[in-house]
């Protein structure tokens, strides 16, 4: 069942508020973006992201159908969804108001960190009012991102100069608009990384500055600091001039560091050929030559061939010398299946497996790159950043290289991705991947996210995939599918789960977290499985949530051992319908019952404690 964005940004306050209630965890975050129109976007880093844009009053007429009043905070919100659009609409008197209102209530009542802050430009006579507006609003407000002008029109030089006086980033200031060829400014560090796609005003005595204050700088498209400048600032930062300073891309220039790190990497491939190399280079004093060694800008000066060849070396001779994990895998499983490599915390790099005969339809630069015995041809498309490798069997392929990575390489399957596909040979690569290894360290399972499997493909996978963290499964099956088994994993979502009974509630109800929608559970169905739990059958069991097309929302009264209205409990849910807390008659354990629509049941379980005012 597909959630409408009414229904998500409902649910997601209900969660949210609980969660925040009963625990230190961020329920998500906020994005905010100013530019001729204004909008945030909520995200809870699983399933759930809203884009809400806010409309002054005067245009609801515009919005006929599918008008909606949304609970927030203290206000009644008017809002309202376009037929060709997802996004949510909500209306106010004053526009700016209501902005900062939505953004309030999200970033201090559900303790959301603000993500990113996107400005574009605009040609309003008016906008600076606006960009006034938003600089004292973010006062005192920490922002993990800002970035300036990604789209057009360009954000015009005063506007520019307002915005890089007065605003500052937790993490990253990204400035991607275009000024004039005659803009000029003296910048003072405002965020620990930099990027500025078009840094032809960017002069030396600001990259010094920077150079003191920053961890990462990335300038492109510099005309100001000549090769000399860059030359000396290069020598300075090798002798320790600025300490803090990680990592420098100054684009068009040709550095000394460049040729240094290109250097590093090229000494890397000599130390791998063999174990004579290797020793020969410690003669000459180059002590722990290692891929998992190099700074920084040796890794950032390779490109995404020499990633994937250099790793598998390396990896290979580490795991000869010991058990240490070099490495972690995301296998996804598409049209167009692919690996993603994470080398420790240095780089990551996504390999797609294509077909040879596909070749042709893809630009860019290509190279015959060696993977374990093979020559395999390659190309890197700079545009997507797409790094794509032919064969002429692609299920030879993919069992290929995750024989190379896991048993050569002491690699670990992380995160399995599959999404559906036309491919005839589809059903076998999917069992013969899954097969391939019990992924006993896999931890998590995203499943159909993107196009559902069919039914048999559906089978298999709850069948015999496994994930330690969370499994995720969009289905489309028919009406007579049927599933009885466990899903094993700590916390499972599954969506359009018709075929979800009784049977595989109780089956399932030790997980931590169940979320499950589209469930067929009847209203005796549930209270008989709070009863079951009552009396502590699952008691590992915090969070469950049944999402209906039918009412399955219990009386309350009828809930076994209903207690006490909570007072934190009574204030978190006061635009709740119901809400109670039932106790369990064995082992001290307490819950939250309660329900937005009676299509829903949500249980939050606090086991072998009471809870209190801290939840």
């Amino acid at each position: 069942m597909q959630l409408s964005a009414f229904d998500k940004v409902e649910l997601f306050v209900v969660e949210a508020s609980q969660r925040r209630i009963s625990s230190d965890e961020i329920p998500g975050v906020l994005r905010v973006a100013v530019s001729d129109f204004l909008s945030i976007s909520i995200d809870d880093r699983n399933h759930l992201e809203v884009e809400i844009c806010v409309v002054p009053l005067e245009y609801i007429d515009c919005f006929e159908e599918r008008r909606h009043k949304l609970i927030i905070g203290d206000h009644i919100v008017e809002t309202a969804m376009a037929k060709s659009s997802d996004k949510l609409y909500t209306f106010f008197e004053d526009e700016w108001d209501g902005f900062t209102t939505m953004i309030d209530f999200f970033s201090q009542n559900l303790e959301m960190p603000i993500e990113v802050l996107t400005i574009e430009g605009s040609s309003n006579p008016n906008y600076l009012e606006t960009l006034r507006k938003t600089v004292n609003f973010c006062t005192n407000k920490e922002i993990g991102r800002v970035n300036l002008g990604f789209s057009l029109p360009s954000l015009s030089d005063n506007h520019l100069k307002f915005l890089l006086e007065n605003l500052s980033a937790k993490d990253e200031f990204c400035v991607h608009t275009k000024p004039s060829e005659d803009f000029e400014f003296h910048w003072k560090p405002s965020a620990p990384h930099i990027h500025i796609k078009h840094g032809h005003w960017f002069e030396l005595d600001n990259l010094i500055e920077f150079g003191y204050k920053c961890k990462n700088i990335n300038i492109e498209n510099i005309k100001k600091i000549s090769e000399a400048e860059a030359e000396q600032f290069q020598s300075d930062w090798a002798d320790d001039k600025f300490p803090d300073l990680l990592s420098l891309f100054l684009e068009s220039i040709d550095l000394d560091y460049e040729k240094s790190a290109h250097m590093a990497g090229h000494i890397v491939r000599v130390s791998l050929q063999n174990e004579r190399a290797h020793n020969l280079l410690k003669e000459y004093g180059k002590e722990n030559v290692s891929l998992f060694n190099l700074s920084m800008r040796g890794i950032y000066s390779l490109s995404e061939f020499d990633k994937v060849e250099l790793f598998i070396k390396e990896a290979a001779r580490q795991h000869r010398h010991s058990d240490e994990t070099s490495g972690t895998l995301r296998v996804s499983l598409s049209e167009t299946p692919s690996l993603t490599i994470k080398c420790k915390d240095l780089f990551s790099v996504q390999i797609y497996v294509e077909a040879l005969g596909n070749s042709r339809q893809y630009k860019g630069k290509r190279r015959n790159m060696t993977i374990g015995d093979d020559l395999v041809p390659t190309v890197f498309v700079k545009d997507s950043r797409k790094l794509v490798a032919f064969w002429e069997n692609r299920l030879h392929a993919l069992t290929a290289l995750l024989d190379l990575l896991i048993n050569k390489c002491n690699v670990t399957i992380q995160d399995f991705d599959v999404d559906g596909s036309e491919d005839e040979d589809f059903s076998e690569t999917l069992r013969t991947i899954v097969g391939f290894r019990s992924p006993t360290q896999l931890q998590s399972a995203d499943i159909g996210r993107e196009k559902c499997l069919t039914d048999e493909d559906t089978l298999f996978v709850l069948t015999h995939l496994t994930a330690t963290k969370f499994f995720s499964i969009h289905s489309n099956t028919k009406k007579n599918f049927k599933f009885n088994g466990k899903i094993s994993s700590n916390s499972i979502f599954i969506n359009n789960a018709h075929w979800f009974k009784l049977r595989n509630l109780v089956e399932n109800g030790n997980n931590k977290k169940i979320e499950v929608e589209g469930v067929t559970i009847s209203k005796a169905g549930v209270k008989q499985f709070v009863k079951r739990w009552a009396n502590g059958e699952f008691p590992n069991l915090e969070y469950l949530h049944l999402k209906s097309n039918n009412k399955i929302w219990p009386n309350l009264q009828d809930m076994p051992k209903s207690a006490r209205r909570h007072p934190a409990g009574r204030q978190a849910f006061r635009f709740l319908r119901e809400f109670s807390y039932i106790a369990g008659s064995h082992g001290g354990a307490y819950a939250a019952a309660f329900s937005r629509t009676d299509r829903d049941f949500i249980l939050q379980a606090w086991n072998r404690r009471q809870p209190d005012a801290s939840d």
